[in-house]
């Protein structure tokens, strides 16, 4: 049959005798042998009479056609028409695709409806039930039916285990997953599925736990591509990058060739490290091969690795280049633009992407108020408050309400900052370091320290970002005592490790307080390389107390990082002119 003359085919099928014979059923068959599962569905709809002339195996196919692209409407017809015959109660083939169709179309309680309707359930209608909330991400009620279907006297079979496993990686399940891991070597299944290896290393790798991961791949007899890309994409999804690209290397050496999925995981770790050499050796390497156009996961994650790579304008010609846009693709240009400080940039994006009229998302709003925050921008902030008020989204995710205190706060606007929180339905560290920072920001140390109690008093830990804050405000009100007091509270009480971002604060208040040399000796002593934000505080304060001696080992230092500017060189000649006239 010729699949590539199918409108002909479809008006032959519109007559008055449209499908009294067997004729649909070949023509559907034949559709979905071609790979042509959209037009097989496509005639499904067309036909006029019920119930669908399909034979059991044809009716199979159609089910997990509907599956793959996920049309519930057909899928729901044929449900209907499996009742009404009785194949759901003597078929459990039927049943379990069934069952597998509505899982994969995102209704796990249709599924589960489907299921209890069974007269009996076997090993393969608990394992598609099992897949079906797996596939949802809906963890533990997939591991309850595991538990049911133990109880119930059914075997798991490799496919169950497997199901399992990824429920277990989907939350987390540490625990259950090695209480799992030792029922299939007792049952010696790894050896005997690499679908069951295979998920094994995938569970870990989810759990953070990748020690393990990396025990079972080394132990497996088959690694395949599916195998090799869980192992990378745990190290990506940890920021390890480098690991995540030398087992990248040592797959493509030992002749496996990557998936869609192994590139989009390798992108993540260039763009976590700034391996930005290795992923356009990637980029060239999926345009040879057609498949930037082909899939949208693979462009969303090149724009993502240029962007956290600080390449906005190979993420712009990317973007402009893919022919479908969704809300990943517009989020991660507007998150990169937030990462690396341009939030007019990511504001501008915002407008268009709304007047493309592609629906953000809750990270959309947090990105994007995290933006309006860093540029004052209180209006549009505003304007993204009424928005995400109107879809009822500001309890349903804290992050995003955390970016809305954090975008008032950043703005000045601590009365609508402390308005927010309050309605908040909870709190945690994030959320106090916003009203911190406000506070922080507008010089009210009161209110600093005021709003630190009640944040230890709620049970939220301080961070680091709350000790920056607290040492700004300090810093700024000329209290060098109480800062040192907070400082050495938090790292004795707290556990945090000072940072250079926190040495910083301390070298900036004894430059203020005139103690220099201290500061000097401070520097010398930490354990970190000074940065140009550094060796700025120091100029500063030596600017202030008229040190030129030191002013200069300042210009100095910053010239052998190589990071000298303007601001450095106009520092040094407001000091020597001031010494000059004094």
């Amino acid at each position: 049959m010729d699949i590539g003359r199918m409108s002909m085919t479809h008006r032959a099928f519109e007559g008055p005798h449209f499908c009294k014979d067997r004729s649909l059923d070949a023509l559907v068959n034949a559709c979905i042998k071609s790979s042509q599962s959209r037009d097989a569905l496509v005639l499904c709809r067309q036909y006029q009479g019920d119930p669908l002339p399909l034979n059991r195996q044809t009716l199979i196919a159609v089910l997990k056609a509907c599956a793959e692209l996920h049309d519930v409407e057909t899928g729901s017809k044929l449900h209907e028409q499996i009742v009404r015959t009785r194949l759901l109660k003597i078929d459990p083939f039927v049943s379990s695709t069934l069952i597998d169709m509505y899982g994969k179309c995102g209704l796990p309680s249709k599924a589960q409806d489907v299921f209890d309707s069974l007269q009996a359930q076997d090993a393969v209608t608990w394992t598609a039930l099992i897949s079906a909330y797996a596939q949802q991400n809906l963890g533990n009620k997939a591991l309850d039916c595991f538990k049911k279907m133990e109880l119930a006297g059914v075997s798991p079979n490799c496919f169950t285990y497997t199901c399992a496993f990824k429920a277990c990686g989907s939350i987390g399940a540490f625990e259950r997953g090695v209480e799992l891991h030792a029922e299939v070597l007792r049952k010696d299944l790894v050896k005997a599925s690499p679908f069951v290896g295979g998920a094994l290393v995938d569970m870990y790798a989810k759990c953070h736990v990748l020690t393990k991961a990396q025990e079972v791949f080394d132990l497996l007899p088959v690694r395949g591509v599916i195998t090799w890309t869980s192992l990378i994409a745990g190290y990506a999804q940890l920021d390890l990058g480098e690991e995540a690209l030398e087992w990248f290397d040592r797959m493509e050496s030992e002749g496996v060739k990557p998936n869609a999925i192994t590139w989009a995981s390798t992108l993540k770790a260039c763009g976590s490290i700034g391996a930005f050499k290795k992923g356009i050796d990637i980029h060239v390497e999926i345009s040879k091969l057609g498949l930037l156009k082909a899939d949208l996961v693979l462009g969303n994650a090149l724009i993502d690795m240029y962007v956290k790579c600080g390449m906005f304008k190979e993420a712009q010609y990317v973007f402009d280049e893919l022919p479908v846009r969704d809300n990943i693709s517009w989020n991660a240009l507007i998150a990169g633009c937030v990462q690396h400080e341009y939030g007019e940039v990511a504001i501008e994006f915002l407008k268009q992407m709304l007047g493309e009229g592609v629906h953000p998302n809750a990270f959309t709003f947090s990105s994007s108020l995290k933006a309006c925050g860093s540029v004052g921008a209180a209006a549009m902030g505003i304007e993204l408050h009424t928005e995400i008020v109107r879809r009822d989204l500001e309890n349903e995710d804290l992050v995003l309400g955390n970016a809305l205190v954090d975008m008032y706060a950043k703005c000045g606007l601590l009365a609508k900052a402390e308005d927010v929180f309050v309605e908040l339905l909870g709190h945690d560290t994030c959320s106090w370091n916003s009203l911190v920072t406000g506070h922080a920001q507008l010089g009210d140390t009161d209110a600093v320290f005021w709003s630190l109690y009640l944040m230890r008093e709620d049970g939220s830990q301080p961070d680091h970002v709350t000790l920056v804050d607290v040492l700004y405000a300090c810093g700024h009100a000329g209290m060098f005592d109480k800062a040192l007091t907070y400082s050495i509270f938090f790292v004795e009480n707290d556990g945090l490790t000072p940072t250079l971002q926190h040495l910083t604060c301390m070298v900036d208040l004894l430059g203020r307080a005139g103690q220099t040399e201290t500061a000097i000796a401070m520097i010398k002593n930490m354990p970190f390389h000074p940065n140009k934000v550094l060796w700025n505080s120091v100029l500063s304060a030596y600017r202030k107390w008229g040190d030129v001696k030191l002013g200069l080992k300042a210009c100095e230092q910053m010239w052998e990082l190589g990071e000298e500017d303007a601001a450095a060189l106009v520092s040094m000649s407001n000091m020597y002119e001031a010494c000059r006239r004094t």
